[in-house]
């Protein structure tokens, strides 16, 4: 198991505004031909600033692997907190968003159940600088390319 920063310099900012508390969203999009990824690697792919609040999280497959590779999409603190189980052999165009499912549970009150705590909670809050993560499977990648896209907002003051 080896740890790949590929989100130095690599992330784009698709638009800021000139306010803060202004929306955002990062993305990155790793080619594994390029950057291999070996068993059990966690491969840093978005760096999130100090001070953000990040809504949601999606893993796009823009190149399939052909053949078994899954992972899991987190953090620094839980390494499957934005989406338990992403498939890089997934065909072309394939998403996967962090907001899981939800299901109305009927009682007194009604209640909304989610898959994912974080979609729960509105999001995650990055006092401190941090990354957004996949860590793969037992299956080393060298033809996947996926991407990352996180939606966020700007909670500097």
């Amino acid at each position: 198991m080896a740890t790949q920063n590929i989100s130095t310099g690599t992330a784009i900012r698709g638009w800021e505004g000139p306010f803060k508390g202004d929306q955002f969203t990062l993305s990155n999009t790793v080619d594994f031909a390029v950057n291999n990824g070996g068993s059990a690697d966690v491969i840093q792919m978005l760096a999130i600033p100090a001070g953000t609040m990040v809504l949601s999280v999606a893993h796009l497959v823009v190149t399939a692997e052909g053949g078994t590779s899954t992972g899991t999409i987190g953090d620094g603190t839980d390494a499957d907190g934005w989406i338990a189980s992403v498939d890089n052999n997934a065909t072309a165009a394939t998403v996967l968003f962090s907001n899981g499912k939800h299901t109305l549970a009927e009682g007194t009150p009604n209640t909304i159940t989610y898959t994912n705590a974080l979609a729960a909670a509105g999001g995650k809050y990055y006092a401190t600088a941090d990354t957004i993560d996949m860590t793969l499977s037992a299956n080393a990648v060298d033809l996947a390319k996926v991407t990352l896209i996180a939606t966020c907002i700007d909670m500097n003051t």
